[in-house]
């Protein structure tokens, strides 16, 4: 999938781009993430991150959830999203098919 031409729910994109393994992937990739600052992402390296396809139901899950998230942040800016963001992370993991070992290796993180 070409990032500059999203042909799926941005709510799916956001949710697999703020997921854990999109960060570990960067943080690895670019090194982003290793200074603890909020990473700024070129749209060069943005084209290069492999989005996952996937069937309308998991993209509209994962719309779901990362619109809830939205929701409870605008009612709440400190409002608890662990429990969606991780169900968030275990259908993106899910997606890229990656094993437990390799789970272990970006929850360890």
């Amino acid at each position: 999938m070409n990032i500059i031409d999203i042909q799926c729910n941005p709510y799916y994109i956001l949710s697999v781009l703020n997921s854990r393994p999109t960060s570990f992937w960067f943080a690895q990739k670019y090194g982003k993430l290793q200074r603890g600052l909020f990473p700024q992402f070129k749209i060069n390296e943005l084209a290069s991150f492999p989005i996952p396809t996937c069937g309308k139901e998991q993209e509209k899950q994962l719309a779901e959830l990362a619109n809830k998230i939205m929701i409870a942040k605008e009612a709440d800016f400190n409002a608890d999203t662990i429990a969606l963001e991780t169900e968030i992370d275990r259908l993106v993991y899910q997606l890229y098919g990656l094993t437990e070992d390799e789970i272990a290796v970006i929850e360890g993180t």
